[in-house]
């Protein structure tokens, strides 16, 4: 079926492969005002099958759907389908709220990674007219009207996310999704485990400057990056600043930056968070990119003092020298650094690249460049430093639903999956299943495939994970873990592209860190850094190891839905007489090594 036209009107650049001029009018209503510039009328259009389709600012159509986004072709490049759907996300907590939108954590199963996911209400529910009419005259979906303020933003977000990946400095972007009817797009966005800059300065008060300038380097990267591909971020700030516990920066929320055609050309619109803006901003004069370079100096001073220099109320003061920190109070390299950013005059500040020269910079990166890792000795120091917002609770509860996620998997794989499970166990351990008990890891192993046998006979089982909670045993690691859910004799092999779910949690508690290693010949391996590349589940039941937790806002510990690797979206589907409930607690006790072993495990069906 050939897709609906778009209803709303169009006024195209003279040439398609330009961006329209950045303004108040290019995310809003084309004013034909007679003043030459291009505009665009913010378009969108709902398919039958209710996906959604959004132009953005460069007339790429963002088709966004059930099965995932896909970003037309353009000169620039091919079409790209990001492929993932509610049922590859199992949700774990909710991370914090906005005007319109919810951050939840999630687990991103096929890759065993922990995510942000982001859902933006795009569509607003209508308003009852005095008639008993729904909306304003727009077009909409059912009892919902467009909100076209937050496509706007959203839609410059999901654009730089595209043009970014894998840049050193920004977030990465795992893809998008929408579930007709829910009026809401979902992102799904790298999740990071330090926090934001913001939440590290709370804590600490201020910054070391061996830290802060590997920090810097990072930002510096992201916004030469942005630069180059003409972007201006428009809202620097400590709250954009994203950490992992091993003191990775990047710097995440797009959703204001802004497009100019090349590197001398200005922006002219007042957008942003007004206590990091520069001078010319807040005169509404023309600005670029030396804007986001004054918001960076802005930073560094509050991160290298404690405190925001200004009056927090009202911003910076225009015309006063710039609020270099005392002399002696930092070194003179990061003071030249602070200097050079907060030149009054835009033309004078330096851009990211120079900066990234400049000797705080490279001074304090242990004979690295900037772009370059950091040595074992600054990563070191950068991972103690940020120790300060690791939480062990939080490390225990990713651990837990990491070990949830593989032995449920495995389990639905039947006999074949029970080889893989076989390092949990030791000659200590105990098995309580369905009042009969035995002892040592052979034992366990043969009742464990007993009663796979069994399920094979009736086309396999299905195992599905409702709700897990965790509460630590003593100081030396072990931990108590719960699980509940359901079996489905006949539900055959699990599928392994994940398990989908609403925002429900089950036990309180921020979550940073994560599982690491794989669980080979023995034990669940739960002991690595969780995120950029630490924190593999279970390495067996995949045939290798996954990444690490990533991306985004805090979290909690985890209930939803999962398919023993499958699994479906949205509430469960109604139990059929084959499926049952089930309850299994464990005792994991955590090895010298940091490998957790099974020593104590009861499981009980309500048949």
């Amino acid at each position: 079926m050939p897709p609906k036209k778009f209803g709303l009107s169009l006024q195209l650049p003279p040439d398609a492969a330009g961006a329209p001029a950045v303004g108040p009018d290019a995310a809003g209503p084309a004013r034909g005002d007679g003043s030459g510039r291009n505009t665009l009328r913010d378009s969108w259009e709902v398919g039958t099958n209710g996906a959604v389709t959004v132009l953005s600012k460069s007339i790429t159509p963002y088709q966004f759907s059930s099965e995932g986004m896909i970003k037309a072709a353009n000169r620039a490049a091919p079409q790209h389908h990001y492929r993932v759907a509610e049922r590859d996300i199992f949700v774990i907590k909710t991370l914090g709220r906005g005007a319109s939108s919810v951050v939840f954590k999630g687990f991103l199963i096929r890759e065993t990674r922990f995510v942000a996911l982001k859902k933006i209400n795009i569509l607003q529910k209508a308003r009852r007219g005095a008639a008993g009419r729904w909306g304003t005259g727009e077009p909409g979906i059912g009892r919902f009207q467009p909100d076209r303020e937050t496509r706007a933003q959203m839609m410059n977000d999901v654009k730089a996310l595209c043009d970014t990946p894998n840049v050193p400095g920004l977030i990465n972007f795992y893809g998008a999704y929408h579930v007709p009817g829910s009026g809401q797009i979902s992102l799904v966005l790298e999740y990071m485990d330090g926090g934001c800059l913001a939440d590290v300065l709370r804590v600490v008060g201020a910054i070391p400057e061996g830290v802060l300038s590997r920090i810097t380097a990072r930002v510096l990267q992201g916004l030469a990056f942005l630069h180059r591909r003409h972007l201006v971020h428009r809202d620097i700030k400590p709250a954009n600043i994203l950490l992992n516990l091993q003191g990775e920066a990047k710097i995440s929320d797009f959703g204001i930056s802004a497009f100019v055609a090349d590197t001398v050309a200005n922006c002219n619109t007042f957008t942003g968070t007004v206590t990091y803006m520069s001078p010319e901003r807040i005169e509404g004069r023309p600005y670029g990119f030396p804007a986001d370079i004054w918001s960076l100096g802005l930073v560094l001073v509050e991160a290298a003092t404690g405190r925001y220099p200004y009056d927090a109320t009202g911003g910076p003061i225009l015309h006063d020298e710039p609020p270099l920190p005392a002399p002696g109070s930092v070194s003179d390299a990061l003071r030249d650094f602070v200097r050079a950013c907060l030149a009054t005059d835009p033309k004078r500040r330096p851009s990211a690249e120079q900066l990234l020269a400049h000797p705080f910079v490279t001074g304090a990166a242990g004979g690295a460049a900037p772009q370059q890792q950091p040595t074992p000795e600054v990563a070191a120091e950068l991972q103690r430093f940020m120790s300060v917002m690791a939480d062990p609770l939080e490390k225990m509860d990713e651990i837990a639903f990491q070990f949830a996620w593989m032995y449920y998997a495995a389990l639905s794989k039947g006999q074949e999956g029970l080889r893989r499970l076989g390092g949990l166990y030791s000659r200590e351990s105990l098995l309580h299943h369905q009042g009969e008990a035995c002892r040592g890891r052979d034992a366990v192993m043969a009742r464990l495939n007993a009663a796979a046998a069994m399920h094979a006979g009736f086309g396999g089982a299905a195992w599905r994970i409702k709700a897990v909670d965790s509460q630590p045993l003593g100081v030396d690691g072990t931990m108590l873990l719960h699980v509940t859910g359901s079996v489905t004799l006949g539900g055959g092999v699990a599928s392994s592209s994940g398990g989908g779910g609403g925002d429900a949690s089950s036990s309180g508690r921020n979550t940073q860190g994560g599982g690491g290693g794989g669980s080979g010949g023995g034990g669940f391996g739960g002991g690595g850094a969780s995120n950029g590349g630490g924190g593999a589940a279970f390495a067996a039941s995949s045939g290798g190891s996954g990444g690490g937790g990533g991306g985004g806002e805090q979290a909690h510990s985890s209930s939803g839905g999962y398919d023993g690797g499958g699994g479906g979206a949205g509430p469960p589907p109604p139990p059929s007489p084959a499926s049952c409930p089930f309850a299994e607690t464990f005792i994991l006790k955590r090895s010298p090594t940091g490998e957790y072993f099974v020593t104590n495990q009861c499981t009980r069906f309500d048949l």
